[in-house]
């Protein structure tokens, strides 16, 4: 021993008990439990285990549970559960090993085949884990178990039990010659040097850098720095641990267990007499919340040490508690029933009688009583100081007078003289439950019969107010009332009950409010305890720290609350007293819910305590399961509700209810999640959810279904081969239905498809054939507005709105016929009418050198005809035949024949190939299509004479044979019964159709040419295969340029290599070669690209004018144009060029210009001058060379060389090799010979004649 008794008390003089109020103590005797426990152990989810004489218990917060075959028939005495892996390691007589769990039951596994054969295992001490290894300390060796094995250390001492501090495993040895504590480090001990021989240590705690908590055969101590101090002599002190706020807890074979602070100066001792079980102890164990649980020799103790304190009625409170005065260390506590002292932890009561409410009056306390005004002294002592039997409540006025509530009326009692005087004009006011004053003359009342008084005491006055208000508060010199559910405050300046707006947001819920004796105000509402201050004018609330004391003042609203001398707050209930420590208030941190089992029998369980695997499969005969949860918070455990919901069985989550178990019965086949949420005072956790599937019931199952339809098969074999044939010949029936209907709407397709193309081309092409003639029309009657026209112009206007006439008359005729507004107007008449139809024909057919004959039969029959439909229709067969014929003639042939009138329209034209004739009378079908077709139209006169044919009952047909010509036939019957009564007529009427025009049968148009001499002008090439719109635009610019024409792309294309013009005009749409197709060939051309040209279409698109501006078309003018607009852009095309002719002009003669466009003229150029410049020296280098280097002729050259540059290629040649010699003598590359000779020239006397003209100087100058 290294200290003396006298230090011993010394030390013990400066602790004290800082036991006050009992901890409150939950008892726990699980179900099939023994008695007796031996060790304690909680895992990561919060469930605790502990290891009973009768097996392995568990509890989450809702209840205890045995777990079945789990240790049951083995010694076991110490349990452990690594939190990484979930096992739970245990030791015993003889045993160690671990506890897993499979498929939700346990799962033993012993480690005594992992021992070494020389280290028998006897008594286990301990279990300890720290990180990945697990320490078991026997009695006479200790095993570490790590990675799969174990090894051994097996001193010559014994071992007794260890622990862990701040991550160090210690362990105590004794033996014959020594004893001590020694630190386990991997598989080696290390003797601690302090307790070398010290008597039985017991536990070590590490507390600091030189500090250390021991317990030992004779008490606590505390090593600082090497030395001992004895700290609590005992001598049955066991292990302890070091608890999460710093302080220590010890327990003890015989007094139960010791709590100490972090400084060792303040103890408080848990046994018998303030709530154990027994004192006799065996383990303790802080949980994951601050509370300690004590496994004993009779039951499982938990010590609440939440800053909650509970005194009730089982701890010696009885009645209602109305007063509470602190004396030191001591209170007195005054109920309904009786006055009682708390001295060091225990209630004792004084058998005083009722007391009905208390005060504070600086260090002294009074209490009102069924005896009278009774005084508690700061030394503890108390005494009666007047008899007033009938006080029921009592208020301080000032530090001299006291006010006491009496059965009937009010008394003052004057503290200094000891006497009571009765108030006057309070005799009205009959059992006071509530007195206050408000220190400004006033006192308020409330009776016991709900009734609210205000006493004057100045004035001696008394008013009542009226039944319906109730006093809520007097605080900081105001009076708070309340009707019904608003919140009145009292206005001294006008003497009234005013709203409340500034004190409390939510008044409706107010259940109580009281101030306690520092000024602070407590608002108990009915979902919260609220602590406010007053800031100014407002007031600041606070109700997060209080969920605890708003669990237990649900029922019982406090009747007072007081603050002591060490900052504790105590409620006084109707059911006892709450203390709340606010310094230590914190919030639950591991709160969660937790599925403990999972059971589909009584006692087949799938999850032990949370322990799962995933999916869980059942049988369809376990469709009834039971789920039993918990939540692991201990505080106030039993007022933890739950709400569940099994997703797939019902459509919502429950109410929320205490129970912890759900059972579902007779569950369908299907998928199941169920969810379970837990909420305390504190807060709500989140969701834990289980998935189970329940498998469909044999006779729904697939092997079960595959066997319904086997045995069906087997029934319907007989039937399916009879019917096999049938079945397969309908089969073959409907295949070729879906074949030729799949055919016949890929045909449908194909035809809406071409069709749709058909009608594109149409308004293409129509557009074209109404842009055209317009522009014929449009732009001489613009002229006219300056000039007269003359006789040809007029006549071109004329015919040309004659061809839009029958363009429109046709398009309106298909659309009559379309809508069924055409009538057939028939009249009984002869044939005649058809000669003059034929012959109008003739001079048409005479321009294209055709023979036009007609063979109309004699003796016709006399019938009903609508002369003007046929007139329609061989107006049409006559301008197909004479435009598709261009050798040969035309003939026409009217017959009649069994019973039928037929004209025949036959020609030796290019005839129809047999692709095309099943098309040729449909709407908008061209045999030509393309944008170069030689023919023109619009693809709806045959569609026209058909539906005309079909109009007049008859039919119309087409035989060809390509390049040998074609017939078409159009038959109608005889007989008058054909032509219904409806549709005949008395009179003929006739709408002369007019004469056809040339461009309406027009074939193919030869190129002409018609060149001005006029060698000044501008060369102007226009490429059009309207002979009209080529004189209609001649005669626009014959007089600014010279003019060549062209009929057609192709002969445009061999005009402007032959002739060079400086701009060009081209139509789109023209036969053999379009204007696109020109376009592209002309600007990638090197001989033509730089040549302007103006694209004219009837394509107003926006798209169709892109598509000619990307080939290269500088300009595009859609028809009809305007004249001035014509000439202002061919003139702004050659100022254009004009403008480029002369920046290439400079730039050509730059020293060391590059043409770095990539334009084909930028590039044109750069290649000439690359080739003139490597070619300088070379007297023989001409224009010729250059011609047959550039693939190009001498003229081509010439002339897009000056359309360029304004200057021909010799004059260039000259000018590019005079200024290479003038650099060269600038430079003194050489003599005025040696430059001439190396610039090109044989002749000194013309470099310097060359040279002087060019520069004005001579040669020798320069040098």
């Amino acid at each position: 021993m290294r200290f003396t008794f006298s230090f011993v008390v010394l030390w013990f003089a400066v602790i004290v008990s800082a036991q006050d109020i009992p901890p409150r103590i939950t008892i726990y005797n699980p179900s099939g439990a023994h008695p007796q426990s031996f060790d304690i152990t909680q895992d990561s989810s919060g469930i605790i285990y502990v290891i009973n004489y009768n097996g392995v218990f568990t509890f989450d917060g809702a209840r205890w549970k045995k777990i079945n075959g789990l240790l049951n028939e083995i010694d076991i005495n110490q349990i452990k559960i690594d939190e990484r892996t979930g096992k739970l390691f245990y030791g015993g007589f003889q045993q160690l090993g671990y506890a897993d769990f499979e498929r939700g039951q346990p799962r033993v596994v012993s480690l005594k085949p992992l021992v070494p054969a020389h280290t028998p295992v006897d008594l286990n001490r301990d279990v300890l884990i720290r990180g990945d290894e697990v320490i078991f300390i026997d009695r006479n060796a200790i095993f570490r178990y790590h990675g799969d094995s174990i090894t051994s250390r097996r001193p010559k001492q014994f071992f007794g039990t260890g622990n862990i501090s701040q991550n160090r495993i210690f362990v105590n040895y004794f033996g014959d010659t020594d004893q001590g504590i020694a630190e386990v480090i991997g598989d080696s001990l290390v003797p601690l040097p302090y307790f070398k021989n010290v008597p039985r240590v017991y536990s070590v705690l590490i507390s600091g850098e030189n500090k250390i908590v021991a317990s030992t055969t004779y008490g606590i101590s505390v090593w600082v720095n090497g030395e001992e101090r004895l700290v609590y002599p005992a001598k049955d002190v066991r292990s302890g641990i070091h608890l999460s706020d710093g302080g220590y807890v010890f327990r003890t074979r015989s007094e139960g267990v010791i709590f100490f602070d972090s400084t060792l100066t303040q103890f408080n001792i848990i046994n018998e007499d303030n709530g154990l079980s027994v004192n006799s102890t065996r383990n303790v164990m802080e949980d994951r919340e601050g509370n300690v649980w004590v496994v004993t020799e009779d039951g499982i103790n938990k010590i609440d040490r939440s800053p909650l304190s509970v005194l009730q009625k089982q701890h010696g409170i009885k009645g209602c508690v109305y007063a509470i005065a602190q004396t030191g260390r001591n209170f007195y506590i005054g109920t309904l029933n009786d006055l009682y002292r708390i001295e060091n932890g225990k209630v004792i009561p004084q058998n005083f009688g009722r007391i009905n409410g208390g005060v504070t009056v600086g260090d002294k306390h009074y209490f009102a009583s069924g005896r009278g005004l009774l005084s508690i002294e700061k030394n503890g002592q108390y005494k009666l100081i007047a008899n007033t039997p009938d006080a029921t409540s009592i208020a301080v006025l000032d530090e001299r007078f006291l006010v006491l509530g009496k059965r009937v009326g009010l008394s003052l009692y004057d503290q200094f003289e000891n006497r009571e005087t009765p108030i006057p004009n309070t005799d009205d006011i009959a059992g006071v439950a509530q007195l206050r004053s408000d220190r400004k003359g006033f006192l308020w009342v409330e009776s016991d019969y709900g009734r609210v008084y205000k006493v004057d005491l100045k004035n001696m006055k008394t008013h009542a107010f009226d039944e319906a208000w109730r006093m809520v508060l007097s605080a900081d010199s105001m009076i708070f009332m309340k009707r019904h559910d608003s919140l009145f405050r009292y206005d001294y300046r006008i003497n009234e009950l005013v709203v409340s707006t500034s004190f409390f947001p939510d008044t409706t819920n107010i259940i109580k409010a009281l101030q306690d004796n520092i000024g602070t105000i407590w608002l108990f509402t009915s979902s919260a305890v609220w602590n406010g201050h007053r800031e100014g004018v407002s007031w600041r609330w606070d109700n997060h720290r209080y969920w605890r004391i708003h669990n237990h003042t649900q029922q019982f609203a406090p009747n007072e609350v007081y603050r002591d001398q060490q900052g504790y707050v105590w409620f006084l209930t109707d059911d006892g007293i709450l203390r709340m420590d606010l310094s230590r208030i914190v919030r639950s941190q591991t709160f969660h819910t937790v599925i403990s089992r999972f059971s589909i029998g009584h006692d087949s369980s799938l999850i032990i305590n949370d322990r799962r695997f995933e999916p869980i499969i059942l049988p369809y005969a376990f469709n009834s399961v039971r789920i039993e949860y918990g939540a692991t918070s201990y505080f106030d455990e039993t007022m933890t509700r739950y709400q569940t919901w099994l997703e797939g069985f019902e459509s919502e989550p429950g109410d929320w209810s205490v129970e912890a178990l759900r059972v579902y019965s007779n569950l369908s086949e299907g998928d199941y999640v169920f969810h379970v949420k837990a909420i305390n005072a504190q807060h709500v956790t989140q969701s834990t959810m289980l998935r189970f599937t329940i498998l469909p019931p044999w006779f729904r199952t697939w092997w079960a279904w595959l066997l319904y339809g086997t045995i069906f098969m087997a029934m319907v074999t007989g039937i399916v081969r009879w019917r096999y044939f049938q079945i397969m010949r309908e089969k073959g029936r409907l295949e070729r239905i879906v074949e030729e209907r799949t055919h016949l709407l890929s045909v449908q397709t194909q035809k809406l498809e071409a069709l749709d193309a058909q009608k594109s081309r149409f308004f293409a092409n129509i557009s074209h054939e109404f842009r055209t003639p317009l522009t014929l029309i449009q732009g001489p009657l613009e002229s006219m507005k300056e000039k007269p026209a003359d006789e040809i112009t007029i006549e071109s206007m004329l015919r040309n709105t004659r061809r839009l006439l029958r363009l429109v008359n046709q398009l309106l005729d298909l659309s009559k016929i379309e809508h069924r507004q055409m009538k057939l107007r028939a009249y009984r008449g002869n044939w005649d009418f058809i000669k003059p139809v034929v012959f109008s024909f003739e001079s048409l057919a005479d321009k294209k050198k055709l023979s036009l004959t007609l063979d109309l039969t004699p003796d016709l029959p006399i019938m009903y005809r609508d002369r003007d439909v046929i007139e329609k229709i061989l107006f049409n067969l006559l301008s197909n035949a004479i435009k598709f014929t261009n050798e040969g003639g035309v003939s026409v042939k009217v017959y009649a024949n069994e019973g039928a009138l037929t004209i025949d329209v036959e020609d030796t034209g290019i005839g129809i190939s047999e692709t095309d004739l099943v098309l040729i009378f449909d709407r908008f079908y061209q045999a030509d299509h393309s944008g170069t077709r030689a023919y023109p139209g619009t693809g709806i006169g045959l569609a026209l004479a058909k539906e005309l044919a079909h109009l007049h009952h008859g039919s119309l047909t087409a035989r060809s044979r390509q390049g040998e010509g074609t017939v078409f036939s159009f038959t109608i019957p005889i007989i008058e019964q054909s032509i219904p009564d409806d549709e005949r007529t008395e009179s003929e009427t006739h709408s002369q159709e007019s004469a056809p025009e040339w461009d309406d049968v027009a074939g193919p148009i030869q190129s002409t040419t018609a060149a001005d001499t006029d060698a000044d002008k501008n060369t102007l090439l226009i490429v059009e295969d309207n002979d009209e719109i080529r004189q209609y635009i001649r005669g626009i610019v014959s007089n600014d340029y010279r003019v060549i024409e062209a009929a057609d792309g192709e002969d445009g294309m061999a005009e402007a290599l032959r002739r060079t013009p400086d701009i060009i005009i081209s139509d789109v749409m023209m036969p053999r070669k379009d204007g696109i197709t020109l376009s592209r060939e002309l600007k990638s051309d090197r001989r033509t690209s730089h040549i302007p040209l103006i694209l004219l279409t009837a394509k107003a698109d926006t798209e169709d004018k892109i598509e000619g501006l990307e080939t290269g078309a500088d300009d595009y003018l859609v028809k009809p144009f305007n004249e001035k607009e014509l000439r202002t852009r061919i003139a702004n095309l050659i100022q254009s060029r004009k403008l480029l002719r002369e920046k290439y002009a400079k730039e050509i003669f730059i020293k060391d210009q590059d043409f770095e466009g990539e334009t084909p003229d930028d590039l044109f150029l750069k290649e000439l001058t690359q080739l003139i410049q490597s070619n300088l020296s070379d007297p023989e280098f001409s224009v010729e060379a250059i011609s047959a280097r550039l693939a190009m002729s001498r003229s081509q050259v010439y002339r897009k060389l000056v359309a360029l540059t304004d200057t021909t290629p010799s004059e260039l040649i000259r000018k590019l090799r005079l200024r290479k010699a003038k650099s060269l003598l600038e430079s003194q590359a050489g003599n005025v010979t040696q430059v001439a000779y190396d610039v090109g020239y044989t002749s000194l006397s013309h470099f310097t004649k060359a040279f002087r003209d060019e520069f004005g100087i001579n040669p020798s100058d320069t040098i």
